[in-house]
């Protein structure tokens, strides 16, 4: 960054209006000034784009000053860079989006937050360099420094860990994941991503019968639709029976799986199952399998039936909403084959 631009943004920082003031906290607190549309935000940053050096408004000089910001190399700052980031970090936005959403004022550009970040940035990629180097020098440092848990307290030290992660072998990762377990909880963000790149079977299904976070659906969509449909099948059989947080999500998916891979007589003695059983109805219907059919009109006319399992046996033939399943529907209510009362004045309503 050269000496003159940043002058320009150091004045440009601190001569808007007294930059460093209380935020405004309500609508009715900014000045006409002060507010703009989206036409006159895209009209005002274009020109600020092409003629940084003529007289600003307070929006052209808020844009150029988070432009500046976020292309700094966080790999790379001066004491410059530092003066400015520094000075960002307390920065109150004075240039405001019109709206009609509600009282509160929405800031066009959030100086304070990008300064914030890019110094984060630059605090994760030193402590990163530090344990890079351990990892190619050092493998007995390396480990020590990996296992501490400093990073627990320190946001940057547990980020350069987890950028640092993708680089290790799986065996590393493995051994990594086995000394994990026994010093942090399954909650742990680092011993989470360990597991992951370790790709151990036996360690990822601990992990998800264990977990109760969003992360933890995140890792039933993409890790485990990325293994071998046994794998799969075996792990989301066990997290169904075993983590009621990722229960409904993992039939959805298992109820996927091809008819090879999946139990079916294991999926249909979940519907009677008191918590699961609705959810296991709409997994078997969203598996789109008119073979399905037969046997869930099978379960409705079976006298040993328990009632929570033909109502979820109806459920399914009502949510899978296609001709077929609709045709077994309309036997068993047209026949009377539904042997609870309540359940055949239901389902003639669905046929309505």
């Amino acid at each position: 960054m050269s000496t003159y631009r940043f002058i320009v943004l150091l004045v440009t920082m601190v001569s808007i209006d007294h930059a460093i003031a209380d935020a405004p906290l309500l609508m009715k607190d900014i000045s006409a000034s002060q507010l703009y549309t989206d036409k006159e935000i895209q009209q005002q940053t274009a020109i600020a784009d092409a003629n940084q050096k003529s007289q600003l408004t307070i929006l052209q000089q808020e844009f150029l000053t988070f432009k500046n910001i976020n292309q700094l190399d966080i790999k790379k700052l001066t004491k410059q860079d530092f003066a400015l980031l520094d000075s960002a970090i307390q920065y109150q936005s004075k240039a405001f989006k019109k709206h009609t959403e509600g009282p509160l004022p929405i800031a066009i550009f959030d100086i304070a937050s990008a300064a914030k970040f890019k110094l984060k940035q630059h605090h994760v990629w030193l402590k990163s360099q530090t344990l890079e180097n351990l990892y190619r020098s050092d493998w007995s440092g390396f480990k020590k420094r990996f296992l501490e848990s400093e990073d627990v307290l320190s946001v940057s030290e547990q980020a350069a860990k987890l950028e640092l992660v993708k680089k290790l072998t799986t065996k590393e990762t493995l051994f990594l994941a086995e000394q994990l377990m026994n010093s942090r909880s399954f909650q742990d963000p680092l011993l989470i991503e360990v597991i992951l790149q370790s790709k151990n079977i036996d360690y990822l299904g601990l992990l998800l019968n264990k977990l109760q976070t969003p992360i933890a659906h995140q890792i039933i969509k993409e890790n485990i639709s990325q293994l071998e449909k046994s794998k799969q099948a075996e792990l989301l059989k066990s997290v169904i029976e075993s983590n009621q947080y990722l229960a409904s999500q993992a039939l959805n998916q298992y109820a996927k799986l091809p008819n090879g891979y999946r139990s079916k007589s294991w999926l249909a003695s979940k519907l009677k199952d008191k918590h699961l059983g609705a959810s296991v109805a709409m997994a078997i219907a969203q598996s789109n399998d008119p073979l399905r059919y037969e046997e869930l009109s099978a379960i409705v006319t079976n006298q040993k039936s328990k009632r929570v399992e033909v109502a979820n046996a109806l459920l399914a033939l009502r949510f899978a909403k296609n001709e077929v399943a609709d045709e077994h529907l309309k036997k068993l209510v047209e026949g009377k084959y539904i042997r609870f009362d309540d359940m055949q004045q239901e389902a003639q309503r669905w046929l309505k």
